[in-house]
């Protein structure tokens, strides 16, 4: 089974579960295929704030947790300042620092190798009114050497999981579900072959229209799905049964 496929399968793993601790075994269960150890989903605070009330659902090994909270590590992460700038996935070894200069970044990143955590993967997630959270990876390999279809696959992981996550936590039930029954038949034919992996061009081959006829659409998607990204879309279009 390829990485499309088994994100597919995860996510109809996942569908029907209803706790939190369920949803814990299962991505702690898929992440070590792709060779990573543990996982964190959690918001961010405001400065002076503390981690403690943003963190949605713990992978991490809990004596991590519990410093890195208390130690109030969120706010000298470089993994957190690289997370402000981006919306697409990242490694851990992106997210650069001055050794000498940021005596706490650099406490932080060596003490989470006592933990096995030694590199690792941040998705951000967003939504159209901004940031909303993130998923963080880590892994026990020097290095996390991902293809792109892997972090591709990972990203759409990560997306659903904290969806899914988040809707357990709050109780709202499927919220995609009730969003997506704006989609108009084109919207919804237009995001199955997203889910495919076509590009704009190659839909509007398959589709017959023009380029520009496609882009329309997928912008429409996005807007209803209350989606930044395609990755994002595609997601919650899942979690909505709109693709399966």
């Amino acid at each position: 089974m390829d990485v499309g496929a088994r994100a597919l399968d995860f996510i109809e793993r996942i569908e029907p579960l209803n706790t939190a601790d369920d949803i814990l075994n299962a991505l702690l269960g898929i992440i070590t295929e792709f060779g990573l150890t543990s996982f964190c989903i959690s918001g961010l605070p405001e400065p002076g704030e503390s981690l403690r009330e943003y963190v949605l659902l713990s992978g991490w090994p809990t004596a991590w947790l519990e410093r890195y909270i208390r130690q109030d590590y969120v706010h000298v992460d470089p993994i957190i300042r690289q997370l402000r700038r981006t919306v697409t996935p990242f490694k851990w070894d992106e997210a650069a620092y001055d050794r000498d200069n940021e005596p706490g970044a650099h406490r932080v990143m060596t003490e989470a190798t006592e933990f096995r955590m030694n590199s690792g993967l941040t998705v951000p997630i967003y939504s159209v009114s901004g940031f909303q959270a993130c998923v963080t990876y880590g892994s026990a390999e020097r290095k996390v050497d991902l293809p792109s279809r892997s972090v591709a696959a990972l990203h759409l992981i990560s997306i659903y999981a904290h969806n899914k996550t988040r809707d357990i936590m709050v109780g709202n039930g499927n919220r995609a579900a009730k969003r997506a029954t704006g989609l108009s038949a084109r919207e919804m034919e237009v995001l199955k072959w997203m889910a495919a992996g076509k590009t704009n061009w190659e839909i509007a081959r398959i589709l017959g229209v023009a380029e520009r006829t496609v882009e329309f659409h997928v912008s429409q998607a996005l807007r209803r799905l209350n989606a930044v990204t395609r990755t994002q879309a595609v997601a919650e279009a899942f979690r909505a049964r709109i693709l399966s």
